[in-house]
């Protein structure tokens, strides 16, 4: 039996990163990587490509969020491991989480005592108003992940070992 290995990386600092408090993110596409972002993208590829011996050979296919940050932060970590930027493919059931009409609104303004309350209460399936919940995204990953990114590693005879890359 062949081994299909997955390996999910998050995306690098980004400008929405560093103003987390003020507003909410989420599928913010237009986010850029910060310097540290850029910087945190590289020093990962540089560490498969140096220290584990990764190459472009290694992965059956890479995979990102068509989110900004998250392309920028595909294509310097294949960039560093000789992967090139034609084989990323977009797929947006990796987007981050959905957070409806709370999507770029004033988080301190939104995440009242209440709201908190409710979402401590059951934070796995506490969504905002027309987004989603974790569990919602966590299906969401997993059926790409089942559909698409593990049969077509599995399928893939010259990967050696198969691992689609998704950050």
């Amino acid at each position: 039996m062949r081994l299909a290995r997955v390996i999910l990386i998050r995306h690098g600092e980004s400008e929405a990163n560093t103003r987390e408090n003020i507003y909410i993110a989420g599928r913010d596409f237009h986010t850029k990587l910060t310097l540290k972002g850029r910087e945190q993208a590289l020093d990962l590829g540089n560490f498969w490509s140096e220290s584990v011996g990764v190459n472009g050979d290694s992965f059956s296919s890479v995979y990102s969020s068509p989110a900004t940050r998250a392309i920028e932060t595909a294509n310097l970590v294949c960039e560093q491991i000789g992967v090139e930027k034609n084989r990323i493919r977009l797929e947006e059931a990796l987007l981050e989480i959905d957070h409806g009409e709370w999507e770029e609104g004033v988080r301190d303004e939104l995440y009242t005592e209440e709201v908190k309350k409710i979402q401590k209460e059951n934070p796995y399936d506490f969504k905002a108003p027309g987004g989603e919940s974790q569990r919602n995204v966590e299906g969401r990953v997993l059926d790409f992940l089942m559909k698409t990114a593990i049969p077509e590693a599995l399928a893939d005879p010259h990967a050696r070992p198969v691992r689609p890359l998704i950050p």
